[in-house]
C-alpha cells in the first residue's frame, strides 16, 4: 500500500503540475540556475504564498541583499 506525501504548492501553477501538487514538507531543496533563470522568483513566490496560508515552517535564505530582495 503507497500514500501520496502532502505536498505544499510553490505558488506556480506549471510547476506544482510538473512536479505533482508541490514540494514535500520536512525535505531541504536547493534551487541552482543562472543569473536570472527565476530562482529568486520562485523562492519569493513560495515564501509568500506560505504567508498568505499562514504555514510557519517556511525558511527563505539568499545571497541576495535585502535592498535588492525587496525591488523583486
Amino acid at each position: 500500500m503507497s500514500t501520496v506525501a502532502e505536498r505544499i504548492p510553490t505558488g506556480v501553477k506549471g510547476l506544482d503540475e510538473l512536479i505533482e501538487g508541490g514540494l514535500i514538507p520536512g525535505r531541504v531543496y536547493l534551487i541552482t540556475g543562472p543569473p536570472g533563470s527565476g530562482k529568486t522568483t520562485l523562492a519569493c513566490n513560495f515564501f509568500w504564498k506560505g504567508l498568505e496560508e499562514e504555514k510557519k515552517e517556511h525558511t527563505f535564505h539568499s545571497f541576495i541583499s535585502p535592498k535588492k530582495l525587496l525591488k523583486i
